[in-house]
C-alpha cells in the first residue's frame, strides 16, 4: 500500500536532530517518518548550556500503513547491522587525518589499527562515523578507545530505539485480529447428530426405552439394522386399579371437608 505523504526536509531534519542521522532519515517512508513519536530530554554540559538531546522513549503512532512501517523495520536493521573491522576503521580515516596525536612507530600503528577495528567491528560504519564527526567538532585529538566506543554507542542508541519501536509496531499489527474478519458460528447439528446424542444421553442413564424411537430412526439413517434392545416390545402398561363404589363414610367424609373448606373462606 503505497502512502502519498511526501518526506519532507523538516521531516528529515526533526529525525535527524534526535541522533538517527540525515541518510537513515531520508530512507524512511515518508508515513513512518510522519508517524514517529520521540520522547526526548535536553542534556547540558558542565557550563549549564545546552549539550545534547537524547532519546528517552519512542513510540509509532497508529496511521501508517503496516506495509511501510515493514519497509523501514528493515531500514532500521540495516542501520544496526555491524559492518565488520575493516569498514569500521575507515569510517575514522576523517578522524585519522586531522586529529592530533603523539608520534609512533609503524608497529603502534598497526597495533591501534587492530584494536579499534576489532573494539569497531559490531558496529555499523555509519554509525563510528557519526561518532567520528562528534569528536572532530569538540576536541583536536586522537580519542581513546574508550571514548570512541562511548560516542559510538551514543550515536547506536536511538537507531536502536527505532528499531525496537518498528518491531513493536509491527508485531502488534501481526497480533491485531482481523477487524475484517467475523467469528463464524458453529453448524448446527445434523439429523444424525442429534439422534445419536439422544440415543447416548437414555442409554447411559439406564433409560433404553426412551432411546428405543431414536435408535430404529437413527439405524434406518445409517443403513444397518437397530440395536436388539431398540427392537422390544415395551412391557405392557399395568391395568388401573379398579374402582370402587362410595360407600356412607366416604360421602359423609366428603360433607365435613366441604363444609370446613367453606369455614375457611368465610373466616370463621
Amino acid at each position: 500500500m503505497a502512502t502519498e505523504l511526501t518526506l519532507t526536509n523538516a521531516m528529515v531534519a526533526r529525525i535527524e536532530a534526535l541522533g538517527v542521522g540525515r541518510a537513515l532519515a531520508a530512507m524512511l517512508p515518508a508515513s513512518v517518518a510522519a508517524a514517529l513519536d520521540w520522547r526526548t530530554m535536553a542534556i547540558t554540559g558542565p557550563d549549564g548550556q545546552l549539550d545534547r538531546v537524547e532519546t528517552v522513549d519512542l513510540v509509532v503512532r497508529a496511521g501508517a500503513p503496516l506495509e511501510d512501517i515493514r519497509q523501514a523495520l528493515e531500514v532500521a536493521r540495516r542501520a544496526c547491522k555491524p559492518s565488520g573491522p575493516a569498514d569500521a576503521y575507515a569510517a575514522l580515516m576523517p578522524l585519522l587525518a586531522v586529529a592530533a596525536k603523539r608520534p609512533e612507530a609503524e608497529i603502534d600503528a598497526k597495533l591501534r589499527r587492530d584494536v579499534y577495528s576489532t573494539e569497531l567491528a559490531d558496529y555499523p560504519a555509519s554509525a563510528v562515523a557519526e561518532a567520528a564527526r562528534r569528536i572532530m567538532r569538540r576536541s583536536p585529538f586522537w580519542p581513546h578507545v574508550s571514548e570512541l566506543l562511548t560516542e559510538v554507542e551514543r550515536a547506536m542508541e536511538p537507531r536502536r530505539q527505532l528499531l525496537r519501536a518498528l518491531e513493536r509496531a509491527v508485531a502488534e499489527a501481526d497480533a491485531a485480529p482481523n477487524s475484517g474478519a467475523q467469528i463464524q458460528a458453529p453448524p448446527p447439528p445434523s439429523r444424525t447428530d442429534r439422534l445419536r446424542h439422544v440415543v447416548d444421553f437414555h442409554t447411559k442413564r439406564g433409560e433404553q426405552h426412551r432411546a428405543a424411537g431414536p435408535e430404529r430412526e437413527l439405524a434406518e439413517i445409517e443403513g444397518r439394522a437397530p440395536e436388539a434392545w431398540a427392537t422390544r416390545r415395551p412391557p405392557p402398561t399395568p391395568p388401573p386399579p379398579p374402582t370402587r363404589e362410595s360407600t356412607a363414610m366416604d360421602m359423609e367424609l366428603e360433607q365435613l371437608a366441604i363444609a370446613a373448606r367453606r369455614k375457611l373462606l368465610e373466616g370463621k
